[in-house]
């Protein structure tokens, strides 16, 4: 996947993607300074809304009050989340 589609995504399928990847070390994350070049020509963050998303997957799913919710909500469950974090 190229870093500028994931630019392009709506929530929906920024869910399916955090759903796929395992860890927040994973190598889509590894050419962040193209990817910084991306978001100020365009004005995108989602790969940054994406990693937070999977760290607060790492960090709570074990915890049964986030994984009762992620369960009824589904993948975009973690993506909200997140959002709801950087908007905070």
């Amino acid at each position: 996947m190229d870093i500028s589609e994931i630019g392009k995504m709506d929530y929906k399928q920024l869910a399916e993607i955090v759903s796929s990847i395992e860890s927040s070390h994973d190598k889509i994350f590894s050419n962040m300074p193209k990817y910084h070049e991306y978001c100020q020509s365009n004005g995108e963050s989602n790969l940054h809304l994406v990693r937070a998303a999977i760290r607060l997957r790492e960090r709570y799913s074990n915890i049964p009050f986030y994984k009762q919710r992620a369960e009824k909500a589904g993948p975009i469950y973690w993506i909200n989340l997140a959002t709801s974090a950087v908007n905070a």
